[in-house]
């Protein structure tokens, strides 16, 4: 099969070998996914770590809550809420897509090309967050990865002709995938996990932001906040 016609395919079965920021950012999920179940299921959660863990849990472990950014500077969470998840579905979800598009479009523009894409696109629908719902706890990678891929149909559109026309095509089916995806999580996980999509157009950038819902932050206060 040869290189052209593999990219009409709708999953590509590639593997991570040479795409290193790509293979991080997974292994960087995984790993804090895992480190985030272990301390859950210390604490007495059980099951819930792995499939629906508590916002005092995600908070702990990086997930965006703006009043503690604003009042306690907390502003690494900025970045730190885009590498935890809310259950193995939504882990699952979000690392499929980037296992899709982000080697392709690691290959076309290098890694750090590519982190300040995905960088960027973290920001952006954070700040998003802030405006749409300041005091929910934000959580996951989706912002980034519809950053990567609104960044790559706009790139694939430019550059023409019929790979970039069919790498184009191939982004917009991942984009619908993750769509469905993340309503898909809203059906599976309601009522307790609320996850809104948001979408931003910003210099062919596309934001989506996965969040739960807290509406007190004292809500908070029940998680004993140990060194992980």
């Amino acid at each position: 099969m040869n290189a052209y016609h593999r990219k009409q395919q709708f999953f590509l079965k590639s593997s991570l070998r040479g795409n290193t920021l790509v293979q991080i950012l997974i292994y960087a999920n995984l790993i804090l996914f895992t480190l985030m179940v272990l301390h859950g299921t210390i604490l007495g959660f059980g099951m819930q770590a792995i499939m629906r863990p508590s916002p005092q849990l995600l908070v702990h472990w990086g997930g965006q809550y703006w009043p503690m950014v604003l009042e306690n500077g907390e502003w690494w969470r900025c970045i730190t809420y885009a590498f935890t998840h809310g259950g193995l579905i939504h882990l699952g979800f979000n690392m499929v897509v980037l296992y899709q598009v982000g080697p392709l479009l690691e290959s076309e523009i290098g890694w750090t090309r590519l982190l300040t894409v995905y960088t960027f696109a973290t920001l952006i629908a954070t700040v998003a967050g802030l405006f749409w719902h300041p005091v929910t706890v934000v959580i996951g990678a989706s912002g980034a990865i519809f950053g990567l891929i609104g960044f790559s149909v706009s790139y694939y559109h430019r550059v023409g002709g019929s790979i970039g026309i069919q790498r184009r095509n191939f982004m917009f089916q991942w984009a619908l995938m993750a769509l469905f995806s993340v309503l898909l999580l809203v059906l599976i996980t309601l009522p307790i996990l609320v996850v809104q999509l948001r979408e931003l157009l910003l210099v062919g950038l596309c934001q989506s932001v996965s969040v739960i819902n807290v509406k007190q932050k004292n809500y908070l206060k029940g998680l004993p906040l140990s060194a992980p």
